[in-house]
Order: C-alpha cells, then sequence, then structure tokens
C-alpha cells in the first residue's frame, strides 16, 4: 500500500511521519478533510516513538500546502 514504503523504512520518526503525512495528502481526493487525518498519521509515528504530538497552525498549514 501507498504507507508502505515509508513504516518499511528504517526513517527517523520525525522524517517518517513527515513522509506519511505528505503522502496521504497528495493521494487523498477530497479538497478539505485532508488535513485531520494527515495530521493524526504524522502525530501516530511520533508518539509510537516518544515524541510529543505536532501542532501545526492552521496559517502555517495554508502555507505549507501553497508550496
Amino acid at each position: 500500500m501507498w504507507h508502505d514504503e515509508a513504516l518499511n523504512q528504517n526513517l527517523n520518526p520525525i522524517i517518517r511521519g513527515a513522509v506519511l503525512h505528505t503522502k496521504f495528502v497528495r493521494i487523498h481526493p477530497f479538497i478539505d478533510g485532508n488535513g485531520g487525518t494527515a495530521r493524526l498519521l504524522l502525530n501516530t509515528e511520533l508518539l509510537k516513538a516518544g515524541y510529543p504530538m505536532a501542532i501545526i497552525k492552521k496559517m502555517i498549514g495554508q502555507s505549507i500546502m501553497r508550496l
């Protein structure tokens, strides 16, 4: 599946979470609703590795999506 590549790599958990977040946002077919699930994927990877949850402010998220 689309997420297996990131999960199977020996990546730093922060990088792995970011890769999962980005891949999900790119394949999800809806304009609205991508962000919450993508952030859930990111934070799941962070929490599994003992890191705190990432908080992405709306303004920053909108700037990132324009890239």
